[in-house]
Parts: structure tokens; C-alpha cells; sequence
């Protein structure tokens, strides 16, 4: 229990440390008066970046909620405990991230013949990212098959 305390207050720390850069985002955009390119999506939608850097201090906000629960009931701490442990749950994470996985390369592969045919700029963006996530996918798939 002492050490989910522990990494409680180190997470809590980061988060409330990360809820500052969507903040800060916002301010140099609403103070700079940024312009956009009719390129841009945010030509034709300006709210799209407030919006968009709510939802994530929204979502900042409800793990801090969590965190700070955690540290001050022990009854929720030994709840989040049996919860996180639980093996039902450890089984169903690994499928949801092994299927969310398999999408992602299959859409990626659709993103990246599109932009094939869109612009150079996009496809080698997209081909960047692809090739970043077999490399990692390489490196993980390598260091478990020692491991087990």
C-alpha cells in the first residue's frame, strides 16, 4: 500500500505539472492572435485548438481527481489496488491493446497510401511514424522474447 502511495504522489506530480503545457498552449495562442493559413484546418475552425486542449486538461483533471482519492481514502486505495491487480482485468487490457494495435497498423497502412497519392510531405510524415512503430514494435517484441 505504501508504495501505490508512493507512485501516486509521483504521478500526481507529473499530471499537475502537464496540466500547465495545454494552459500555456491556449495563452500564447489567445495573446499571440495566431494566424492561420487557408491551409490550415484551423482557418475554417478556430475553436478546434481550445476544444481540443480542454478535453485534455477535462481528462488531466479527472486522473488528478484519482490520484488525490487515492491518497486520501484507504478504502478506495485498497479498491484501486484489487482492481489493478485483478487478473480478469490484466486479461482483458492485453486484448484491448493487442486489437487496438492491429488497427492502428491497418489504418496506418491506409493512411499511408492515401497520402501516397496527396503529397509527398504527408507520406513521408506518415511513413516516419509507421517506421517509428515497427522499430519499437522490433525493440519490445526483442527484449520479451529474452525476458521469457
Amino acid at each position: 500500500m505504501e508504495s501505490l502511495r508512493k507512485i501516486t504522489k509521483i504521478k500526481l506530480g507529473v499530471m499537475l505539472s502537464s496540466m500547465t503545457l495545454p494552459i500555456i498552449i491556449v495563452v500564447v495562442m489567445a495573446v499571440g492572435r495566431f494566424e492561420f493559413t487557408n491551409q490550415s484546418i484551423f482557418y475554417y475552425w478556430s475553436p478546434l485548438p481550445y476544444i481540443i486542449c480542454a478535453l485534455i486538461e477535462a481528462y488531466l483533471a479527472y486522473k488528478n481527481y484519482r490520484y488525490v482519492k487515492i491518497l486520501k481514502d484507504d478504502e478506495y486505495a485498497d479498491y484501486y489496488l484489487i482492481k489493478k491487480n485483478d487478473e480478469r482485468n490484466k486479461m482483458i487490457r492485453l486484448h484491448t491493446n493487442a486489437l487496438v494495435h492491429k488497427i492502428f497498423v491497418y489504418v496506418l497502412g491506409v493512411v499511408l497510401v492515401f497520402t501516397a497519392f496527396l503529397d509527398p510531405g504527408y507520406f513521408i510524415l506518415a511513413g516516419g511514424i509507421a517506421l517509428a512503430f515497427l522499430i519499437i514494435h522490433v525493440a519490445v517484441s526483442i527484449y520479451y522474447n529474452k525476458k521469457y
